[in-house]
């Protein structure tokens, strides 16, 4: 191969076209990079009075309050209407010294000044369409007064925008779209002889199952899908005499009879 001043040139102005092709590559990459920079969240959080809505049962069967690490789905509408964010997740976080407020916190992008509407549903649903939140009141449960089945939604309440200067107040209101019911053995009742593991109510009417609630209204029906009759309640502790068993159902009225099966064994 024989290389002359001709064949240089060529070489050179080769190597300079590349040259410019990598700087072109280099540059597009860096504004790529720039628009794709993730935006800055905040902690931001609001408070709502401790009675306002109720996760776990007090040692007296009757009283109810929350929890620490329960958390809240929350949605935020703009005065214009728009969603700034929907189905976000805020923990509890603490509690006020005198126990009157509980505190719950997300980190999101903070929000513009502006008067917002806040819809809250507890626990967070398995499924959400905008403001319709899918839940499954499962057809197996523990017997404890356990909160993730206590569905719960907030009357709609308006506040200031969530940033990171402070806290806001949120006066509302959860609703529960379940019901409880406390099946109590008496002592010297256990028909069943010794300590049992299992216990299968069939109800007359279907009493679990998928449900979907509008957060944007909790006094709007639920709708059902995907029901059943018969709830399974198992306990590795197992139930004797004096023992409370607490069991979920959907609302509204049972009329005819109610079965029950035990198992002593799991």
């Amino acid at each position: 191969l024989t290389w002359n001043k001709y064949s240089m040139k060529i070489l050179t102005k080769l190597i300079s076209a590349a040259a410019l092709a990598v700087g072109m590559v280099s540059c597009n990459a860096e504004v790529t990079d720039t628009l794709t920079r993730p935006v800055e969240q905040v902690e931001v959080g609001f408070s709502m009075p401790t009675d306002a809505t109720r996760t776990t049962i007090a040692d007296d069967g009757k009283t109810t309050h929350w929890a620490v690490g329960d958390k809240l789905a929350v949605w935020a509408k703009s005065g214009s209407g728009d969603f700034v964010f929907e189905n976000t997740v805020f923990s509890l976080r603490h509690f006020s010294e005198t126990y009157d407020k509980a505190f719950f916190t997300a980190n999101i992008a903070e929000m513009e000044v502006d008067e917002y509407t806040y819809m809250l549903a507890y626990p967070r649903p398995k499924q959400v369409n905008g403001t319709l939140a899918t839940y499954t009141l499962s057809a197996s449960q523990s017997g404890k007064y356990d909160g993730i089945h206590d569905i719960m939604v907030a009357e709609p309440v308006k506040g200031d925008a969530l940033t990171s200067a402070g806290m806001v107040s949120l006066n509302t209101t959860m609703r529960h779209q379940m019901h409880a019911i406390k099946i109590t053995i008496p002592e010297g009742r256990n028909l069943y002889g010794s300590r049992f593991y299992r216990l299968e109510i069939t109800f007359p009417v279907d009493v679990v199952g998928d449900v979907m609630i509008d957060v944007s209204d909790p006094n709007e029906a639920p709708v059902y899908s995907n029901t059943s009759n018969v709830v399974t309640v198992e306990s590795a502790e197992g139930f004797d005499a004096g023992d409370d068993i607490w069991v979920f159902v959907l609302p509204g009225t049972v009329e005819g009879d109610v079965s029950y099966r035990v198992r002593g064994e799991m």
